[in-house]
């Protein structure tokens, strides 16, 4: 159910908001049926001249039924994702110098530096993507003191959830 809510979320990100995602997280998981460490969705705003101009951290929850702990449970992890960076970088700056990549790559590092001091622009999304209707699904989240910044939610929901990831990520071996 996770890797359905990071591929949705990371599509609707790229489709939609016409962020980059020079890495898929997904395809470097060493085992698909455990999570992959750090951040759900790490992805960048690129200037017209392919610099990189702010840092998207995103967690996607994919729910048979919503929970608001879920909801709480991704806006501590975007909370404490720039303490003092996400770990996600480390990984992407490693694969994107593996793929000769290197410019891209020493820009963020450049920005791993900056993000303890607070120096770069970060955005956060959190994604709830659940089988059944929330009437109010980030109302936790609008009722805590303090709110991450620069942060956008979405929720999705797809009746049928558990049949739909089942048909999508099943084994061909198994029908």
């Amino acid at each position: 159910m996770g890797n359905f809510g990071e591929v949705v979320s990371s599509e609707h990100l790229r489709q939609r908001h016409g962020y980059k995602m020079p890495v898929f997280k997904l395809r470097y998981a060493e085992n698909f049926l455990m999570p992959t460490r750090g951040e759900d969705i790490v992805c960048f705003e690129l200037s017209e001249e392919r610099r990189v101009t702010a840092v998207c951290i995103g967690e996607a929850k994919t729910l048979s039924a919503y929970r608001t702990s879920a909801v709480k449970e991704a806006h501590d992890r975007l909370a404490s994702a720039f303490h003092p960076f996400p770990v996600s970088l480390s990984l992407i700056v490693n694969i994107l110098y593996e793929r000769g990549e290197d410019q891209l790559a020493d820009e963020i590092e450049e920005i791993i530096a900056k993000l303890p001091l607070q120096a770069f622009p970060c955005k956060n999304w959190i994604f709830i993507i659940t089988g059944d209707e929330a009437e109010n699904p980030f109302g936790s989240v609008e009722e805590k003191d303090q709110v991450v910044q620069n942060l956008s939610c979405v929720d999705v929901y797809l009746p049928d959830l558990q049949a739909l990831v089942d048909e999508m990520f099943g084994s061909p071996l198994t029908r």
